[in-house]
């Protein structure tokens, strides 16, 4: 299981809680993009495909990943996000 911890914005994570996410999924990743991307809100879970970009060529993966993110409020501007992941089963 990948795990990553990371401080950002709390007006930003209010507005674009969703987009931040992903973007942070696709620094942990080190992917292209992330595709069918799926958040249950209420139990903090996430399942989501990635796409590889390796010489110009984009290579979809067939396996899922899923994990859950944890929100803490470092002070009141900044939130500490973290981001665990791993493959479903």
């Amino acid at each position: 299981m990948i795990s990553r911890l990371f401080t950002i914005k709390k007006a930003d994570f209010i507005k674009r809680k969703l987009t931040i996410i992903q973007r942070k999924l696709r620094l942990v990743m080190k992917c292209y993009s992330i595709r069918d991307f799926e958040v249950d809100e209420f139990e903090k879970k996430y399942k989501f495909k990635i796409t590889r970009k390796i010489n110009g060529v984009k290579l979809e993966s067939k396996k899922q990943f899923e994990g859950t993110y944890e929100i803490d409020e470092v002070d009141e501007d900044r939130l500490s996000l973290r981001l665990k992941v791993g493959t479903s089963n």
